[in-house]
């Protein structure tokens, strides 16, 4: 038999590997978090408070304890150059850094649009991330890596096993819209 199962007294005896964290509770060393939320609620400016906590090795960012310094390497395909740039400089006005935070915006890459499940696509990230070396890849917005179809969930898996491969150890923060018919639900 090549799979082996253990009934639960056995299964928790197994050994653990020790789990790391960036920020605890929501970042893992070397994880996959995927921050989801209709356009224009915050999702990239949430992103870069939490970037900019952990280039600047704050002791907390929105409660979480900040477990780790990093360097960042943020891809934004999603917001054009002018906009993104007077983003980063508002954030700056309010007291956010970004040491060591590498960006990449749609008219620096070799090709346009960028899909991640091409060769050469892939290849050019896996090399920035090779000579960056960050803690941290984050991927703004999904959407815009990939040409596939995002209700597909084969597509999907490809494409987060793509960058995965690429981006590790790193770990990732993929920041997506809701698919087509997915409703957000939130709290009152």
């Amino acid at each position: 038999m090549a799979i082996m199962a253990l009934e639960a007294d056995q299964y928790l005896s197994q050994q653990r590997d020790p789990l790391t964290w960036i920020v605890k509770e929501v970042l893992p060393v070397g994880g996959v978090v995927n921050m989801v939320g209709p356009a224009k609620s915050g999702k990239s400016y949430t992103a870069l408070t939490l970037v900019s906590a952990i280039a600047m090795g704050k002791s907390e960012w929105l409660g979480f304890e900040v477990c780790r310094k990093g360097k960042v390497l943020y891809v934004q395909v999603d917001t054009p150059r002018t906009i993104w740039m007077d983003r980063i400089e508002g954030m700056r006005t309010l007291g956010y850094e970004f040491p060591g935070v590498h960006f990449v915006d749609g008219l620096m890459l070799e090709r346009y649009p960028f899909n991640i499940l091409l060769g050469e696509d892939k290849r050019d990230l896996e090399d920035l991330v090779k000579e960056i070396k960050p803690d941290l890849v984050v991927i703004d917005v999904l959407r815009e890596v990939h040409a596939g179809d995002e209700n597909d969930s084969t597509v999907m898996r490809n494409v987060i096993g793509a960058l995965t491969g690429v981006c590790r150890p790193a770990a990732m923060l993929l920041i997506s819209h809701p698919r087509k018919g997915q409703y957000i639900v939130t709290g009152k």
